[in-house]
C-alpha cells in the first residue's frame, strides 16, 4: 500500500530529490557567498579524479531554521575532482555549513559533516569498493537508458524509500546508501539494509525527465531504468497592466505528493521579455504552476497557482499566461509563553500549502517577522522552531501533526497579523 508525504514531511524531511531546471534568481551580494574548496584521494593517498562532491545538507552557521536542511538552494550544487583530485564548489552562503556525500564509482561513499567554507580547504579519503560483496544479495544493481536505448552518463540515482516484509519506508533509512551515480556504461550501484530489500529511487539525468522506480537488491539481472524526454512547459509572466517580468522564477510541482510518483518540483526564470520554458517535466500528471515569492518580494506582487496536465511525452504545453498582481503581507510576533527572550538568529518560515514555495527570516529582538509578497487567495504555513519550545497547542488553526499554524490569505491584498506562541516543552 502506497503512502503519501504530507506537507510538513515534504518540506522537513523530503526525499533529497535535487533541485532541477536550472532556476534563475537575482545574484545575492558577493560578499555574502564563498567557494568550497578541497581534495578527494584514495586510502593510499593518490588523488582521485572523477569524484562527485555533492552539497547534501545544510544548516544555519548561527541559530534554529524551521527550513528542512536538504532545500536550501545551496544544497542543488555538485562539482566532479580535476585529474589532481580537486574540486571547487562556487558562491555558497557565508550563513551556512554544509553536510558533504562524495561518490566515485568504485570505492565507497562517503558523508562528511559540519563542512565549513571559510576554514581550510576540505580533505575527503575513499575507501576501495569491495568488489567480492558489490554484487551481493544488499546490492541493487542497474542500468539508466535514454528513450533510443542507449546508456546514459553521469545520471544521479537517489534511494529514498524501502520495501521489505514488514511494509514501506520513505525518508532517511539507515543502512541505505543515498546516492549512486551512472558510469560510462550506465550503470549504478546501491546497498539495501538487507538481503532482497526492495528500494525506491529517484533517477534524473540533465536533458530528461525525472523518473522513480522500485529496484530490488540481489537481482540476477542488472534493473533498467528507461527515462524519457519529458514535457515541456512554456509560458510568459506579466503584471496587470501587461508589463513582462524578468527574472521570476516559475516553479512547477506535481500535486500529488504519492511517495511512488511524487518526481520532485522543477524550476526555471522567466528571460528579459518574461518568457519561460521548462522542459524535462513527466508527462501525464498533474502539476501546479506558481510564481515564487521571494523572487517577487522587490516588487511587492504575487500570484495564485495554476493547475495544468502535462500531456505525452515529447510535446509542449499551451502558452501559459500567469499574472502577477499586487500581494499582500503577513506579519506578526513569536512570544514565549514563559517569558522568555526569543534566542538570536531564530528563523521563521512562511510557505505555501501544496507547493515547495517559502520564505524564511529571522526574528527580530522582540520576536517580530513581516513576509511581503504573499499571494492572496492561498493557505499558508507558519513554522518556527526553538529549542525546548513548541508552539502552544491552544493556537487557531495549529496543525499538531505538522507542527505549523495553518491560515488563509484574503482574496484581496491585506495585511495579516499573526501571534504565535511558543510553550516549553514538558521535562
Amino acid at each position: 500500500m502506497s503512502r503519501c508525504l504530507p506537507a510538513l514531511r515534504i518540506l522537513l524531511l523530503f526525499l533529497c530529490l535535487s533541485m532541477a531546471g536550472g532556476a534563475v534568481t537575482a545574484a545575492p551580494p558577493a560578499a555574502s557567498r564563498v567557494d568550497l574548496t578541497g581534495s578527494v584521494s584514495s586510502a593510499g593517498d593518490a588523488p582521485l579524479a572523477g569524484a562527485t562532491v555533492r552539497i547534501y545538507t545544510a544548516q544555519p552557521r548561527v541559530g534554529n531554521s524551521p527550513f528542512c536542511p536538504s532545500c536550501f538552494a545551496d544544497c542543488a550544487k555538485s562539482q566532479v575532482t580535476n585529474a589532481a583530485g580537486h574540486f571547487r564548489i562556487h558562491a555558497l552562503a557565508r550563513s551556512l555549513v554544509f553536510r558533504v556525500l562524495v561518490v566515485r564509482d568504485g570505492y565507497e561513499p562517503a558523508f562528511v559533516s559540519g563542512v565549513d567554507p571559510l576554514r581550510a580547504p576540505v580533505r575527503v579519503t575513499l575507501k576501495r569498493l569491495d568488489a567480492a560483496n558489490a554484487g551481493g544479495s544488499r546490492w541493487v544493481v542497474g542500468r539508466v537508458l535514454d528513450p533510443f536505448g542507449q546508456p546514459v552518463v553521469g545520471a544521479t540515482v537517489e534511494p529514498g524509500g524501502l520495501k521489505t516484509a514488514t511494509g514501506e519506508t520513505f525518508g532517511d533509512i539507515a543502512g541505505l546508501d543515498t546516492l549512486a551515480i551512472t558510469n560510462e556504461e550506465g550503470e549504478f550501484r546501491f546497498r539495501c539494509p538487507k538481503a532482497r530489500d526492495v528500494a525506491l529511487a529517484t533517477i534524473k539525468a540533465r536533458g530528461l525527465a525525472p523518473s522513480l522506480a522500485w529496484l530490488p537488491a540481489g537481482s540476477i539481472q542488472p534493473n533498467l531504468v528507461h527515462l524519457a524526454q519529458g514535457v515541456t512547459v512554456m509560458g510568459t509572466v506579466h503584471t496587470a497592466q501587461g508589463r513582462a517580468m524578468s527574472g521570476v522564477v516559475v516553479e512547477v510541482v506535481p500535486t500529488s505528493t504519492n511517495c511512488e510518483t511524487f518526481t520532485g518540483w522543477q524550476e526555471t526564470a522567466t528571460d528579459g521579455a518574461g518568457r519561460f520554458a521548462l522542459p524535462n517535466v513527466p508527462a501525464g500528471s498533474q502539476y501546479a504552476v506558481c510564481l515564487r515569492m521571494d523572487s517577487l518580494a522587490g516588487a511587492g506582487l504575487g500570484a495564485g497557482r495554476t493547475v495544468i496536465t502535462a500531456g505525452r511525452d515529447g510535446s509542449v504545453t499551451p502558452l501559459l499566461r500567469l499574472t502577477a498582481r499586487p500581494a499582500g503581507v503577513v506579519s506578526g510576533r513569536v512570544l514565549l509563553m514563559d517569558g522568555g527572550a526569543v534566542p538570536p538568529a531564530t528563523r521563521v518560515m512562511l510557505a505555501r500549502d501544496g507547493t515547495w514555495d517559502s520564505q524564511q527570516k529571522p526574528l527580530s529582538a522582540d520576536g517580530s517577522f513581516v513576509f511581503r509578497s504573499v499571494p492572496p487567495g492561498e493557505q499558508m504555513g507558519v513554522y518556527v522552531l526553538v529549542r525546548g519550545y513548541h508552539t502552544a497547542e491552544t493556537a487557531t488553526d495549529y496543525d499538531r501533526a505538522q507542527r505549523c499554524v495553518w491560515f488563509k490569505t484574503a482574496a484581496a491584498p491585506t495585511r495579516k497579523i499573526l501571534s504565535v506562541t511558543l510553550t516549553p516543552d514538558s521535562k
